[in-house]
């Protein structure tokens, strides 16, 4: 599956106006210990973040669900949740599904989970979810959110997916326009999130370098051996010798290419995106750092009014 954010809106004049949904993808974690990925993820969340911000400049209330393959207490939930001001509908529900705590993947009543994955996680994970951004014009507020579907499809013995479906029911209510007060709880929120991001992000351009001195370092001892094929190929050899070596060259021409691809070019456009979104964190974290003590000197100021 592609990992993907899709941007629906509004159209003017149609019977829903100023609603927009964002479905997402983040990429997943395919091993907890050693996470190769964990930068990808933390570029998602951010690019995912400011798009959000973004389109709240346009629409009024904004939905954002989908996979995004992190549990609430991993780096890219509290990315997505504090710096794009998201609710997540599960958290503000007063109704859920019952004996569940959400869990949505590796799950043991889905006939997709690896039993062996119940041994240290035996309740699966919450990885999918549904946010909601109100706005100054617009009161929102969760009503329910569970997980409809049954755990088999009808008259079978495998389940919709490995991922359960989740549904939330929320209430849209106009209110009268009122400017929104940041506080310095959301802001000193946002700012741990970005900080977060940011030391992710250098771990990631560390790794970067890494695999990419690994790639080229793999690159040259394959060319050595193509070399060395080359003064094998003026010894007296059998005709099976030369054809065992040719295919073995050909095949080390092909992990060749590979090597170098990935050592030039993809680590290029991997180092320059987390490099992107670690610039872009600390010109924001700048900026949230001179609100926040912008914020902080108007509270001693009504403090001291007060007084």
């Amino acid at each position: 599956m592609g990992v993907c954010v899709r941007l629906c809106g509004s159209v003017p004049g149609k019977e829903v106006e100023e609603k927009i949904p964002i479905v997402n993808k983040f990429h997943a974690e395919y091993n907890p210990q050693e996470d190769e990925y964990v930068h990808h993820r933390l570029t998602q969340a951010f690019e995912t973040s400011e798009l959000i911000r973004f389109a709240k400049k346009t629409e009024e209330v904004l939905i954002c669900a989908g996979d995004f393959n992190c549990i609430p207490t991993d780096f890219a939930y509290r990315m997505v949740k504090f710096y794009a001001g998201l609710v997540d509908t599960y958290t503000d529900s007063p109704c859920k599904t019952p004996g569940s705590c959400g869990e949505t993947n590796q799950t043991p009543a889905n006939s997709y989970t690896n039993v062996k994955t119940l041994i240290t996680n035996p309740s699966g994970n919450r990885i999918d979810y549904i946010f909601y951004q109100a706005s100054s014009t617009h009161k929102v507020k969760t009503k329910l959110c569970d997980q409809p579907w049954p755990q088999r499809v009808p008259q079978r013995d495998f389940s919709f997916s490995d991922h359960e479906a989740v549904r939330a029911i929320i209430t849209i209510t106009p209110v009268k326009d009122e400017d929104a007060t940041e506080n310095i709880t959301e802001l000193q929120a946002q700012t741990d999130a970005l900080l977060e991001g940011a030391a992710v992000c250098e771990q990631g351009l560390k790794k970067v370098a890494c695999n990419r001195r690994l790639y080229l370092t793999l690159a040259g001892l394959v060319l050595g051996l193509e070399l060395a094929y080359l003064a094998v190929l003026s010894l007296d050899l059998s005709l099976g010798a030369l054809m065992g070596l040719s295919v073995l060259s050909m095949a080390g021409m092909l992990l060749l290419a590979y090597l170098l691809h990935m050592g030039t070019v993809f680590s290029h456009l991997e180092y320059s995106g987390v490099q992107a979104a670690r610039l872009a964190i600390k010109c924001h974290l700048e900026k949230l750092t001179e609100r926040n003590a912008q914020v902080e000197q108007e509270r001693k100021h009504s403090s001291s009014f007060i007084k």
